[in-house]
């Protein structure tokens, strides 16, 4: 895993921790590490009647996608993901071929705000 590579849990829960005070150094660096992370972070809701597992989801879009090297995929629930791509480069790629239809099912994305906590209801039926 590359140098810069954080734990989505982790993150989410070092920026629940951020205080609203002075800026310290390691509020800084966490600022920033979230920042460069959600770079490569999309998140995305299958519209589909029946649930989607992970492991589907990865195999439904690799075909799609051209087998993304280094892609991770966690699952939200209600068919929410979230897609952690290798570099900024590859899921603004995807992102702007979107939406997908996959298997004759759309796949809705849109990129990760760094000061948004990632919720399953934070991605909507746009459909």
């Amino acid at each position: 895993m590359e140098a810069d590579a954080i734990d989505v849990a982790e993150l989410i829960q070092r920026l629940k921790e951020l205080t609203c005070g002075e800026d310290s150094e390691v509020e800084n660096q966490t600022r920033e590490e979230a920042v460069r992370l959600s770079q490569k972070i999309l998140l995305g809701k299958f519209i589909c009647r029946r649930r989607m597992n992970k492991q589907e989801m990865r195999e439904n879009v690799m075909p799609s996608w051209m087998a993304v090297n280094g892609l991770e995929v966690e699952e939200l629930g209600n068919n929410s993901f979230v897609f952690t791509f290798p570099y900024p480069s590859v899921r603004d790629r995807i992102l702007a071929r979107s939406p997908w239809n996959i298997r004759g099912h759309l796949l809705v994305l849109k990129p990760l705000l760094p000061h948004n906590p990632i919720r399953a209801g934070s991605i909507k039926n746009e459909a």
